[in-house]
């Protein structure tokens, strides 16, 4: 059992639990095969035995039913009865055929099939012999069918021995069948027996070797808490093996050694902590009458921290002052500079937007006095129109006076010279026409030439005003925007000049007032932490009046801890 012992708990209880569950699962898979061989014996027995034993018994009784009726016609003279015995035979033989396929689907074996194969041949026969003695009675020869009917039960006698061998064989083998079961269910029973015997056996055994080796190591654990409860340190745990138990009882012995160890650097200490706590309460008392001296003195420091920082306000008070005073001016600066740059940004667009005017009007002027040139040679034509209306005129009068000659010699010629002569009117007044037409052009012709002189004139007078006149006021637009521009430039160079001053001033006062401002937030900050030390001495105070309580409690403490520890047995 100490190899068993050696194992974990946990292994333990999966080990007894699997080895229950295969001992189960072995008596389960026994009765399920036996259950499973036991049906389909079963199912064999009558599916196949008993159901054959009935169907042959029925087609035994059947065909006996059929021989009797065969009989019964040979003697029988009635008509009717005749006729029902002959249907009783039909269907007789049509019961016999549907029991012997019904017989022929079961699930033979090679004897059953045999034996039907010897019944088929011995049954063709009895049929034959049947239908051949039917036929002897059908036709009245009820000698010969009675001698043929003893042929006939030697057939049904061959017929009926066939399946009483049949019917034996199947009640054997249902008998077989039956003794199989009996047996198996005799095997399986012992083997069930035997399995439970096993497993209780293996359960007893376990659970009586799983009881033991917990019980005892729990038991040892108790008696051992007993012992930690009664401050006895003096013994130690003993569990024998690997498993939890062992594992935890060796965990309690190594708690157990650090415990007696502590124990005893407690016992050697407590007695040094006492005295070293009754000194502590000495060196707090004279700490805290220190402490008390400090804080006067503390208190005098802060009252002339206050009286300087008065003074270092008012102070403050009229350099900020003078700061804003700089300010003003420094705004006051910044707002001409600005106008000068404007003036000089103003000045600058006057002077390009002259310059720009001035060349466009030179090129403007070149280019109307090229095309007033221009046009005044143009209008030299006129003179040509005139010309022309003169060479027109004389046309006309020389074609009036053909037109008379022709209306002369037109008159001479009589009638055949009235065409003509018509023409010849027709031309003269055309002429005559051309003549006042000509007239009214010459005159709107003197017209256009004497507007036309007027215009060049008044043309040639806008072209020198503008060369004189408008030139001249372009350069002085020039001339003085450059002078604005550079009294602007003066101007802003000028401010720019004061701006610096005003911001070294600014910068030396700010760095005056910054030095005052540090200086004011030092002696605040000087106040503050008089402040802070006074209060910091007072939480001291109060520390050490704690400190000193807290020693002497430690030292009754130590007292206590020294008569606790006395009590433990290590």
């Amino acid at each position: 059992m100490k190899f068993w012992s050696n194992f974990k708990v946990g292994k333990r209880l999966i080990f007894s639990y699997a080895l229950l569950f295969i001992i189960i699962a072995l008596l389960g898979n026994i009765g399920l095969k036996s259950l499973n061989k036991v049906n389909i014996a079963s199912n064999s027995m009558y599916n196949t035995d008993l159901t054959s034993i009935d169907i042959l018994h029925k087609l035994n009784e059947n065909s006996l039913e059929v021989s009797n009726n065969i009989l019964s016609l040979i003697y029988e003279k009635d008509e009717l009865m005749i006729k029902k015995l002959n249907d009783d035979i039909i269907n007789g033989f049509e019961q016999e055929d549907s029991y012997i396929r019904r017989y022929n689907e079961l699930d033979l074996d090679d004897y059953q099939k045999k034996e039907l194969s010897n019944f088929t041949d011995n049954y063709k026969n009895y049929k034959e012999k049947s239908n051949n003695v039917l036929q002897f009675i059908n036709s009245n020869k009820y000698d010969a069918a009675f001698m043929d009917h003893q042929n006939l039960e030697v057939s049904r006698s061959k017929v009926a021995a066939s399946l009483t061998k049949l019917i034996d064989y199947s009640s054997f083998k249902a008998k077989d069948e039956n003794n199989n079961n009996i047996s198996l269910h005799k095997n399986v029973e012992v083997q069930i027996i035997t399995y439970i015997v096993i497993g209780l056996a293996f359960t007893l055994i376990l659970g009586f070797s799983m009881t033991r080796n917990i019980l005892i190591p729990l038991n040892r654990i108790k008696e051992y808490a007993k012992n930690l409860a009664q401050y006895n340190f003096s013994e130690e745990i003993k569990i024998i093996g690997k498993d939890e138990f062992a594992q935890t009882g060796a965990a309690l012995n190594t708690a157990l050694e650090n415990v007696k160890k502590l124990i005893r650097i407690i016992l050697d200490n407590s007695t040094e902590l006492s005295a070293s706590s009754e000194e502590l309460a000495a060196s707090v008392q004279e700490i805290s009458s220190k402490l008390l001296f400090i804080n006067k003195s503390t208190d005098e420091i802060a009252l002339g921290v206050q009286e300087t920082n008065s003074s270092t306000e008012e102070f403050v008070a009229s350099i900020q002052k003078i700061n804003e005073n700089i300010n003003n001016l420094t705004e006051i600066v910044n707002k001409e500079v600005e106008k000068s740059i404007d003036i000089k940004i103003k000045s600058s667009s006057i002077k390009e937007k002259s310059e720009t005017s001035r060349h466009l009007s030179k090129t403007i002027y070149m280019e109307k006095n090229e095309r007033i040139k221009d046009a005044i040679e143009r209008g030299k034509v006129v003179k040509k129109i005139e010309g022309l209306s003169e060479s027109i005129v004389n046309i006309a009068s020389e074609t009036n006076l053909l037109a008379l000659n022709a209306s002369i010699e037109a008159a001479r010629a009589g009638e055949k010279g009235k065409g003509f002569a018509v023409v010849a009117d027709e031309v003269g007044k055309l002429a005559e026409e051309s003549i006042s037409t000509v007239s009214g052009i010459q005159g709107i012709v003197e017209e256009i030439k004497n507007v036309f002189e007027y215009l060049s004139e008044n043309s040639k007078g806008i072209l020198n005003y503008i060369e004189r006149n408008v030139n001249a006021d372009y350069e002085f637009m020039i001339e003085s925007s450059k002078s604005y521009e550079n009294d602007a430039k003066f101007i802003n160079e000028m401010s720019e000049e004061i701006e610096a001053m005003v911001k070294i001033i600014n910068l030396s006062i700010d760095n005056v007032s910054s030095a005052i401002q540090e200086f004011s937030t030092n002696i605040e900050q000087s106040k503050n932490n008089s402040n802070d030390i006074l209060n910091s001495i007072n939480e001291v105070t109060y520390e050490v009046e704690q400190i000193s309580s807290n020693a002497q409690s430690q030292s009754e403490l130590a007292l206590k801890l020294n008569e606790v520890i006395n009590k433990f047995n290590i």
